[in-house]
């Protein structure tokens, strides 16, 4: 297998001024290994952590989160490939809502599946469906939804 790390840091700006309470700079990192499961398929697995710091007086405050990550990809022909990603992810913040009265805590559950194309050797094509739901001790901080995308992409060296 492959060892992995990542670290991505970053900041969140809202343009309309109704947004900027969600404005926030972020640092998440994750750590992770990639192996052959045969000669067609693979499967990675990676545990992830971030924090975001608010900037924009979201009343939860920062966010600190933990979590987990599966992936897997498996090659149908030489021109397609089918992928499915999973991940679990537990967020704490630091504040107490000044309406709930409580420090929120959110549990959410992601659900990726695409089918690659190879259009051309520097040109891919991907179709695929994504759901997630989030699970709140907040009730209005809870959801579930389904997205279905198409997507194309090209490598520039």
């Amino acid at each position: 297998g492959v060892l992995f790390g990542f670290l991505h840091l970053g900041s969140y700006r809202h343009p309309p001024e109704d947004l900027k309470i969600y404005d926030a700079d972020f640092v998440s990192a994750g750590a992770g290994m990639t192996t052959r499961l045969d000669e067609k398929s693979t499967v990675s697995v990676a545990l992830v952590t971030g924090l975001d710091e608010d900037k924009g007086g979201n009343p939860s405050g920062d966010r600190q989160g933990i979590g987990g990550r599966v992936a897997w990809e498996q090659i149908l022909t030489p021109s397609f490939r089918l992928a499915a990603v999973a991940s679990l992810v537990r967020s704490r913040y630091n504040a107490v809502d000044a309406i709930f009265l409580t420090e929120r805590e959110d549990t959410r559950l992601d659900f990726e599946a695409f089918l690659r194309y190879q259009v051309a050797p520097k040109l891919e094509m991907r179709l695929g469906a994504w759901r997630s739901e989030q699970d709140s001790n907040i009730p209005i901080y809870e959801y579930a939804r389904t997205d279905w995308w198409i997507s194309v992409s090209r490598l520039f060296d």
